[in-house]
């Protein structure tokens, strides 16, 4: 016997005339007797009324997913949704957008321009500041980044090494893995360490190094996190004016005026980690980051390019870099890694996520753009050199009016 059931689908969808529409769907075959079957038979017509009769026929009914809506509109919200549709396709019935999102804005207010972020920053609108650092804050200072041609060290290393060690070509890196270290240790102590320890001899910090050192000055500054190894964050002439500064600067790769250095695979100092749950966790409830600021580093290496998505929701948050194109995908954004993609600090990952402390499942890939950024923290894209930014900061009349100025780190006065 087949019986008739309600199918709630919005009528353009299906191109009736009318909201719900009739489908045929096959009932339950179960064991009777001769007796009944014949008696069925005989009384099909009158049975299939009383059957069809008996069915309930709510005016809001979705019998695609078994729902009674209860109003008109609940009805159409709900055919819209994901799960009814994807239930609709595997049963073969149509499906068609009748109704059309707005467009994705923000409820956070957004930083307009820079002159906006240096005016909040002058006046103390900003209290609880964290910076991010690489290797772009340290070129001004003589010191070549990694990732830039024809000078960077990575290029340096296909140069040299690239016929030796095929690999560099596409994964430059793979020289400063800890398992290259344990298979090649005379050779890495020989010929890469000379390369990757730039002779610090008279290198001085940059304007970038000193408006960090400012920050602290005005009692404004949380943490600084810094991938360079150069110690510049903690050069004498900064701690001279700026003694405090020392306790706020995590060196995560290591410091090679310390005499260490973290290696790919290797793990993070553990500091790290509890600076990020002091910075970010319950802990910071209080006094929660406003301000996330990130110079000179495209973010490519886990896990600290997954530290500004620690950012809480309302955070402002900028980034500064020279290419900035090259900061908004990093190796986790994009499937299937390969093996340079996949390294990072505490060993081989390929999760798009890693936990930071307390914190669970923090994204590595860069949310700068689009929805996702938008949604949870003001944000401002600055395409320049880090150096020039910080002296347009110093330049701008509030600076100018409070005398706020670099001139008190030149040299260590």
């Amino acid at each position: 016997m087949i019986r008739h059931r309600y199918t709630s689908v919005i009528a353009k969808a299906i191109g009736a005339t009318s909201l719900y529409t009739k489908q045929l769907l096959p009932t339950r075959r179960t064991m009777t007797s001769a007796a009944t079957t014949t008696t069925a038979k005989h009384d099909n017509q009158s049975t299939q009324d009383e059957d069809e009769s008996a069915l309930p026929n709510p005016p809001f009914w979705c019998s695609v997913c078994n729902l009674d809506l209860q109003s008109q509109a609940s009805l159409e919200e709900h055919c819209q949704g994901r799960k009814h549709r994807k239930r609709s396709l595997r049963q073969g019935l149509p499906v068609t957008n009748t109704t059309k999102r707005p467009p994705f804005t923000s409820s956070l207010p957004q930083i307009d321009d820079e002159d906006e972020l240096f005016e909040g920053l002058a006046t103390g609108r900003y209290r609880n500041v964290v910076i991010l650092t690489g290797a772009g804050v340290s070129t001004a200072a003589g010191i070549p980044d990694y990732r830039s041609t024809p000078h960077g060290l990575f290029a340096r290393f296909q140069r040299q090494f690239g016929t030796r060690f095929p690999q560099v070509h596409n994964h430059p890196e793979y020289l400063l893995t800890r398992s290259f270290y344990n298979a090649h240790t005379e050779f890495w102590q020989r010929e890469i360490w000379p390369l990757a320890r730039t002779d610090l001899d008279g290198i001085m910090p940059t304007n970038t190094h000193k408006f960090c050192a400012w920050l602290e000055q005005q009692d404004i500054l949380k943490r600084i996190y810094t991938q360079n190894v150069d110690g510049l964050h903690l050069h004498p002439t900064l701690l001279q004016q700026v003694p405090t500064l020392e306790q706020k600067v995590i060196e995560c790769h290591g410091s090679l005026p310390q005499g260490n250095l973290v290696l790919y695979e290797d793990l993070l100092p553990e500091i790290f980690e509890e600076a990020c749950d002091q910075d970010f966790g319950a802990a910071a409830a209080t006094a929660p980051v406003d301000l996330l600021m990130v110079f000179g580093t495209s973010l490519q290496v886990a896990p600290f390019c997954a530290v500004p998505n620690l950012a809480p929701k309302g955070c402002t948050r900028v980034l500064v870099n020279r290419n900035l194109e090259e900061c908004l995908e990093n190796d986790f954004s994009r499937r299937p890694p390969s093996w340079g993609e996949a390294a990072g600090f505490g060993g081989l990952s390929i999760s798009s996520t890693v936990q930071i402390g307390s914190r669970k499942a923090v994204s590595k890939r860069p949310q700068w753009t689009g929805k996702e950024g938008r949604k949870k923290w003001s944000q401002l894209l600055v395409e320049d050199d880090c150096d020039d930014f910080c002296q347009r900061f110093f330049a701008h009349a509030a600076c100018q009016e409070r005398g706020y100025s670099l001139r008190a780190f030149e040299n260590g006065d």
